[in-house]
């Protein structure tokens, strides 16, 4: 078997599921600031011999090919135009800053291009992956940051135009791994990492770990739940390692024969069609596609953005997850709210 086919033998040649395995799939860890999402996924990958994808760095997505780091820039600019970890955590008042709004934008870029690095590879050398975090919870940050009022419900819905475009795009994970840590668990793990920007921040308390949980339980669960095998750890005590191997063995992340009904579990990955399978793979290399998605300007996030022309993209993304339209409220933020705080 080929292990680096090109794309001319993707193309034109066997289909790619040929070269798939019972470990080819996509596996992602999500989880809370400081849950132990990189650890897990570790151990997770080396047991299964699979491609470990870490999640993207903050302190590099103003970081070009060429190694020049762009947050350098903000001195002689006079004010925070490229934003780091440093300068987003230390911060008091991000909903004051011009570009902080473009800087959730380039994470949101990158976070995409980190996942599609990884389909990319495991297309083209059927070995699966694990991904710490995906751009399907890219979102749940920056509401955690709308509901502490650190940046316009304005900002917030402009965001939220880019995210259901990315959304719109990717295939969601075979199966989704959940660090369900206490939010005492994480206020502990955070004190022992000793990062002076995370120990001051202003606003990286018990407050934004919360929120961040009830994000993840009342929008990425209600979005994505049905369409991927769940399951959530409690790290600090998960159990024998052994066990927890058992557990994810007895997984078969593919349905009878294949069924590629939309609203089904797998249904993204069910394409028994060579086309769409070489189809989606050349998209996962097409940087110039993705790029596309991010064309619109970025207006500052201070500005009320009322009237931008709105894509009706929920009509998209629902016939895309294979959803109906009475399953529309799951991109609805006024009945997300109201269920966090029922």
């Amino acid at each position: 078997m080929d292990g680096d086919p090109t794309p001319f033998k993707e193309f034109f040649g066997k289909p790619i599921f040929l070269r798939f395995d019972e470990n080819t799939r996509v596996i992602v860890v999500e989880g809370n600031v400081a849950s132990m999402k990189h650890e897990f996924a570790k151990k997770v990958a080396d047991e299964f011999d699979m491609l470990l994808v870490p999640d993207i760095d903050f302190n590099k997505i103003y970081t070009n090919e060429a190694g020049v780091d762009f947050t350098t820039f903000n001195t002689p600019l006079g004010e925070n135009v490229y934003f780091n970890l440093q300068n987003f955590l230390m911060n008091p008042n991000l909903r004051n800053e011009r570009f902080f709004f473009k800087s959730q934008i380039q994470m949101l870029r990158s976070r995409l291009g980190n996942y599609m690095k990884a389909l990319e590879h495991m297309f083209r050398t059927g070995q699966g992956v694990v991904i710490v975090r995906s751009p399907h919870s890219d979102n749940l940050i920056p509401a955690v940051l709308r509901d502490m009022n650190l940046i316009s419900k304005a900002a917030y819905r402009e965001y939220m135009r880019f995210y259901k475009e990315v959304d719109l795009c990717c295939w969601l994970p075979h199966m989704v791994i959940h660090m369900d840590a206490s939010v005492d668990f994480c206020l502990d793990r955070i004190k022992k990492r000793e990062n002076p920007f995370e120990l001051n921040s202003p606003f990286l308390n018990r407050q934004f770990l919360e929120l961040y949980d009830k994000h993840f339980e009342f929008d990425y669960l209600v979005r994505n739940q049905r369409f991927v095998e769940y399951l959530n750890f409690d790290p600090a005590d998960y159990g024998d390692w052994e066990m927890v191997v058992e557990l994810l063995e007895s997984f078969d992340l593919l349905p009878p024969e294949f069924q590629s009904e939309k609203g089904t579990k797998f249904h993204q990955w069910n394409r028994l069609m060579k086309k769409e399978w070489n189809n989606y793979f050349k998209f996962t290399m097409d940087k110039k596609e993705m790029d596309f998605l991010f064309l619109e300007p970025i207006t500052d996030v201070h500005i009320e953005m009322l009237s931008v022309p709105q894509r009706n993209l929920e009509g998209d993304l629902l016939d895309f997850h294979g959803l109906s339209p009475e399953d529309a409220d799951v991109y609805d933020v006024t009945k997300q709210r109201k269920q966090m705080t029922a």
